[in-house]
């Protein structure tokens, strides 16, 4: 699995706009019986000097994750520039698909901990209802 690389800014203005307008769509009787999704992102920074076998780490870790059950989008991209900085781009049918995945995958986050400047900076959010 290739990394996809992106301006971050670029990214994540273009993410918001998409999730503001698709939601803005949405009719009121659909926005009333929809289950709301989790979206979330994350921010990885990794130790320069073991970039890459961190990347081999993080697409391992993407590549398990994108089979989980209720995921809808699991993605690593690569920040433009860097060989270190990293975003993750979720989206799970729940809020509690999330929540299980996390209390899951400790084993995971244990494992690339070494690889890693900093933990994990998620930041969740929900699609604008």
């Amino acid at each position: 699995m290739a990394v996809k690389e992106t301006s971050m800014f670029r990214t994540i203005g273009a993410a918001v706009v998409a999730v503001a307008c698709g939601a803005a769509s949405m009719s009121a009787s659909a926005q009333q019986s929809a289950t709301v999704g989790q979206y979330v992102v994350t921010y990885v920074e990794t130790v320069p000097a073991r970039a890459a076998a961190a990347e081999e780490a993080l697409n391992r870790y993407v590549a398990y994750a994108s089979h989980q059950p209720n995921v809808v989008r699991f993605d690593l991209e690569k920040e433009a520039g860097f060989s270190n900085r990293y975003a993750i781009w979720q989206e799970w049918k729940t809020p509690a698909d999330y929540t299980a995945f996390v209390n899951a995958s400790q084993g995971w986050t244990q494992y690339l901990a070494p690889f890693f400047d900093a933990p994990f900076d998620n930041r969740l959010g929900n699609a604008v209802q």
